[in-house]
């Protein structure tokens, strides 16, 4: 799964000394994510992510290794959130769900766009070869295969 592949691979991609702890520590964090329940509500959207698109997700981000790399990473995976905010409009706004599209916080278009100018600024071919900017385009959740 490009997601779980994404975030392991980060730290690596990003020449971390510690890659294989950070590696294991965002493995752990995105299963803890992915299960139904209060974990899962912990790491919800929540009004303080509206001031920063890439808060939410900033959580992967390790203190070693290559920052612009790591913040790139985060910017091509914030594109997949983005994209499933937009998708679950409809549905969010039925449940009662906050989405930031929904509040107006964020304009889509605008946001897409910063996001991939943030991952256009630093060239990075390996992670390329894993998920690209044409990638996270394309995706609306970020644990599809």
């Amino acid at each position: 799964m490009i997601g779980f592949f994404n975030w392991r691979l980060l730290p690596f991609i990003a020449d971390s000394p510690e890659w294989q702890r950070e590696s294991m520590n965002n493995l752990i964090l995105i299963i803890a994510i992915s299960i139904p329940g209060n974990a899962k509500g912990i790491f919800s959207h929540c009004k303080n992510d509206d001031k920063d698109t890439l808060n939410r997700l900033r959580i992967f981000i390790h203190p070693t290794g290559n920052q612009e790399i790591q913040e790139r990473g985060i910017a091509l995976m914030t594109i997949v959130m983005l994209n499933d905010y937009y998708s679950d409009q409809k549905f969010d706004e039925k449940i009662g769900k906050y989405n930031p599209l929904i509040s107006g916080v964020w304009n889509y278009e605008q946001k897409k766009q910063e996001l991939a100018l943030t991952v256009q600024r630093k060239a990075c071919p390996l992670m390329d070869h894993f998920f690209s900017l044409e990638d996270a385009l394309t995706r609306s959740f970020w644990l599809n295969d």
